[in-house]
């Protein structure tokens, strides 16, 4: 029997009553369906059952609701506890950053453009930020760059300056570059935020970590693999000092050393850094997830690496397990190189047949 109900939701939102505390928007346009009619709703909103939920004779639930703003102090208790990193995120920015991170892009533009025309108190350089990262999940590269530029303008105009701000945005614009292999121009914006913050923040401090990890994944680019673990070891130090053993974002340090390690083919410190990250995703994160089937995978290519193909299979499997139980199929298509690392497994041990399997899967 199927565990899937169709459902009818009859919202009634007052907005003489309610004036701008609930944003919602039509996004129509961006709806799968071609039929269909759809309101989108921010987080500060709650959908209140006016009435108790009817079934009709061809088995449709019908639910009646009104929309109110009373569970804005409930949202934000959970932003502050359970998204520890975006504590500056007011609720209604994070919805819009909820979507984009589902992959509903055009649907999290279509919010922040709804937000930008009605922002009362909300913090517009950093919606701008956030539309600039949506746009870049779509691939538009020219608008995400855009956006980055309007909010540092609007930043450094601020007759109260705000350079932590102004050195988070430098980042967001030195990783544009970054990922283009433009490293020496990621470098201009690394540099100066790094400046900012080690000016802002008379001890070390875990943005001060971010923006070292950014400049050492430039010279890791470069392929001047010295100075890349020279910052990515001044980033972990911090990490170390400044949060607890199980904090989750140390593990981007550790898996950078492990990655440096690997490319000046230092297998054994490689292996360190992987596991490292590997004990501290696995204590802090579900029992299945996908940053945990990145160490596992990195694990197996790094055995591998040695000459150990049995044992780096074994991880390989592992990890391809995990990412078929986490990722959506179109995603799991991206994380093919594990099935060609398992290929190259089996082959090395002589089943080149089961080899050759995975070879065409991937």
């Amino acid at each position: 029997t199927s565990d899937k109900l169709s459902i009818i939701l009859e919202i009634e939102c007052d907005v003489e009553k309610l004036g701008d505390r609930v944003i919602f928007a039509d996004v129509t346009s961006e709806s799968t369906f071609r039929d269909e009619n759809e309101v989108l709703f921010d987080i500060g909103a709650t959908l209140q059952l006016v009435d108790k939920p009817k079934q009709t004779d061809n088995g449709v639930w019908y639910f009646k609701m009104i929309a109110t703003d009373e569970s804005r102090t409930i949202v934000r208790k959970y932003i502050d506890d359970h998204l520890e990193l975006n504590v500056d995120v007011s609720p209604k920015i994070m919805f819009g950053v909820s979507l984009y991170n589902m992959g509903k892009y055009e649907s999290s533009l279509a919010y922040f453009n709804k937000l930008i025309g009605n922002p009362e108190n909300e913090d517009i350089p950093l919606i701008h930020v956030h539309m600039a990262r949506a746009l870049a999940i779509g691939g538009d590269k020219n608008n995400e760059w855009k956006h980055y530029e309007i909010a540092y303008e609007i930043l450094t105009k601020m007759e109260s300056k705000r350079f932590e701000d102004e050195a988070r945005v430098l980042i967001h614009m030195g990783i544009f570059y970054f990922d283009r292999d433009e490293n020496d121009q990621a470098l201009e914006y690394f540099t100066p935020a790094l400046r900012l913050l080690e000016q802002i923040h008379e001890k070390p401090h875990l943005e001060i970590a971010r923006a070292l990890l950014c400049i050492g994944g430039c010279y890791e680019q470069k392929g001047d693999y010295d100075r890349a673990l020279e910052f990515y070891n001044r980033s972990l130090k911090i990490h170390e000092k400044n949060a607890d053993q199980n904090h989750i974002t140390q593990c981007l340090a550790l898996i950078a050393l492990g990655n440096a390690y690997r490319l000046q083919c230092k297998y054994e410190d490689a292996l360190v850094q992987f596991q490292q990250a590997l004990d501290i995703r696995t204590r802090t994160l579900p029992k299945y997830h996908s940053d945990i089937a990145d160490c596992l995978s990195l694990i197996g290519k790094t055995l591998s690496d040695m000459d150990n193909p049995s044992e780096g299979t074994m991880y390989s499997m592992r990890a391809l397990q995990m990412y078929s139980r986490t990722l959506p199929e179109t995603e799991l298509n991206e994380k093919s190189s594990v099935l060609v690392d398992i290929g190259i497994g089996f082959s090395s041990v002589g089943a080149d047949q089961l080899g050759i399997d995975y070879y065409q899967r991937a």
